[in-house]
């Protein structure tokens, strides 16, 4: 009897202690609310860039287009000259004899092969003129469809005026790079000819094709690294020409306010770009 009393007060004081502990975690949940999630950023949408900024773009994109395409003209001269190669270079070949030397047979053979070589690449570089597309009318197709589609926005049209600075950039250090290496022949060429000059244990022969060629190489590489180093190229002439005369689009605003929780409570952050 005593046994069966103590074993129902102990599965009271169980139930007891298991009710206080759902109590105390029902209160700790009223007591901390759940976390909602922070609203997302909201953004203004950029303006959209004025119609005398767009026709300023559209012509230095145009121009760049109407620099790098090749007229058909271009392709038939190509095929034509090519053919002429290739017929050539099959005579020349075909032109030996037995009496020849094995060293005369093998210049022959080298020289046939490499004006063959030469007019099969000038027949496929004709045929692709004939209908080829570069990546500046590519370029300008894109920019052109975008604009139809309703005009551009300040994002896409600093997409499409990076590109266009970029490629005067880029044509600018071609352009520093060739200089140089044409400064480089030059100098080789000097080179070539001082040995023509001073050298005692060469033939008459020898030094003449060395003088004439090193002459040649430092008169062109001299003449083409001066220029190449002082005379912009086309392309940049196109870029400078529009960064001169245009005028920054309506710049490109983003405004984001998002909350945040500081040791003195809450908060709004703004964040944007002007």
């Amino acid at each position: 009897m005593a046994r069966g009393m103590r074993s129902n007060s102990i599965v009271r004081v169980v139930i007891a202690l298991l009710l206080i502990a759902g109590v105390c975690a029902h209160a700790s949940a009223q007591a901390v609310p759940a976390a909602t999630p922070a609203p997302a950023a909201q953004r203004i949408v950029p303006a959209q860039v004025a119609a005398h900024d767009l026709a300023k773009l559209d012509s230095a994109l145009a121009t760049l287009a109407e620099l790098s395409e090749s007229s058909p003209a271009a392709g038939v001269v190509s095929i034509i000259g090519g053919g002429i190669l290739i017929a050539g270079g099959a005579y020349f070949a075909l032109q030996g004899s037995e009496s020849e030397s094995d060293g005369d047979q093998a210049a022959r053979g080298i020289a046939s092969a490499v004006v063959l070589g030469l007019g099969g690449a000038s027949v496929a570089v004709g045929i692709r003129r004939m209908d080829y597309l570069s990546t500046d009318g590519r370029r300008l197709a894109r920019f052109r469809a975008a604009v139809a589609r309703g005009g551009m926005d300040a994002i896409t049209f600093a997409r499409f005026e990076g590109g266009l600075l970029a490629e005067g950039e880029i044509a600018r250090q071609n352009r520093l790079a060739g200089g140089v290496a044409q400064l480089g022949l030059s100098v080789g060429g000097a080179g070539a000819l001082t040995i023509a000059i001073a050298a005692q244990d060469i033939g008459d022969d020898a030094r003449l094709g060395l003088g004439v060629l090193g002459g040649i190489y430092l008169v062109y590489g001299l003449w083409q690294g001066v220029v190449a180093l002082t005379v912009e190229s086309r392309v940049e002439q196109i870029v400078r020409q529009y960064t001169q005369t245009h005028a920054p689009a309506s710049p490109t605003t983003e405004v984001a306010l998002s909350p945040t929780v500081a040791p003195s409570g809450l908060g709004l952050a703004l964040h944007g770009a002007f």
